[in-house]
């Protein structure tokens, strides 16, 4: 494994953990959809860019290839679905 995909994904879960814990107390404080909303957005995205980025392969190697085949077609869409919604 090389060194680098480590820190660059030990960094990026790094930062989306922080980003929901902040999601999730301005849900915690306000109880809006805008906070419910910034949530989905800030998952979806996440689950979209560690997908996407080989994390879960890396993870979960006896992951199915068509699992993974399905998660990676619905969640990348949907990201940006959700991201032009913001637009």
């Amino acid at each position: 494994m090389d060194s680098a995909k480590l820190i660059i994904w030990s960094a990026m879960l790094g930062g989306l953990v922080t980003l929901a814990t902040i999601s999730m107390v301005d849900i915690a404080m306000h109880r809006s959809l805008a906070a419910w909303r910034g949530l989905a957005f800030i998952l979806t995205t996440g689950c979209s860019a560690m997908l996407l980025t080989g994390l879960v392969d890396f993870a979960f190697p006896g992951f199915t290839d068509a699992g993974l085949l399905a998660l990676k077609t619905s969640f990348a869409p949907l990201s940006g679905a959700l991201a032009l919604s913001y637009l």
